[in-house]
């Protein structure tokens, strides 16, 4: 049952979805540090936490479900091969029982006080979509020059052929009204998830605000953004949004 926030307050209710695949060695430090950031913040009336085993051949989902055991605000779920992060995040929507809902990752790279100040200072008024970006030391830090340009690259492209403006990083922290995400038929099943769902959300007249959140390079495993699979995905969600918003009548 969802736990409204009443007009004019600066409380709600939030589902964090936290897809993992073969996260063993950070997923228990990640999901309690992202735990201790929503009890320290004093704008939540609910929260849960939607930890999604994608597909793991570690211990992963073993960990998930002893955690999922010990604390009722986190939910475990999984699939029983890997299917790609933003089929892991559309999962979590559709359980999530809270008015808004938002995404983390299961490594080991966030602060405790940036967190915090995330939630705790963004606007949910209206129609606006808080979106993090990272800047400074903290932006090099966490990320190589490689996958910095990568990025600027990706926006650029983005902002080619759907206009987007506003958004000083497409694949940051969001926090969506759940009501909208249920309501929509989300093609990508992988990366390119985090950008679609900005392009709907501005296509559907959302405004975006965009709010500091550093954090530090994870200390174990790999990203596993650069894959084909995440790459022939992206062209294909693009390629069907550009119709759709472009082209279909």
């Amino acid at each position: 049952m969802s736990v409204s926030h009443a007009p004019g307050s600066t409380k709600y209710s939030l589902s964090i979805v936290v897809s993992a695949l073969n996260e063993a060695e950070s997923l228990e430090r990640a999901l309690l540090l992202i735990r201790d950031s929503l009890l320290a913040c004093s704008c939540f009336t609910f929260f849960e936490i939607l930890l999604v085993n994608d597909g793991s051949t570690d211990a992963t989902g073993e960990i998930g479900k002893r955690l999922s055991q010990r604390y009722a605000d986190i939910a475990y779920l999984e699939n029983e091969v890997n299917r790609g992060i933003g089929y892991s995040f559309k999962k979590g929507v559709a359980k999530a029982r809270c008015d808004y809902v938002a995404w983390l990752a299961a490594d080991d790279s966030y602060i405790k006080e940036e967190l915090v100040s995330f939630f705790s200072s963004i606007s949910l008024e209206g129609k606006t979509v808080p979106i993090s970006y990272s800047d400074g030391e903290f932006a090099r830090q966490a990320r190589s020059l490689f996958r910095r340009v990568i990025s600027k690259a990706y926006r650029f492209l983005i902002w080619a052929f759907f206009g987007l403006k506003g958004v000083r990083y497409v694949n940051g922290l969001a926090v969506y009204r759940t009501e909208f995400l249920q309501g929509k038929s989300i093609i990508s099943n992988r990366f390119a998830l985090y950008a679609e769902l900005v392009l709907r959300a501005s296509h559907a007249g959302y405004v975006f605000e965009n709010v500091r959140l550093n954090s530090i390079e994870r200390k174990t495993g790999r990203t596993k953004i650069f894959s084909t699979k995440n790459f022939c995905d992206a062209i294909r969600t693009f390629a069907r949004l550009f119709w759709e918003f472009h082209c279909k009548r």
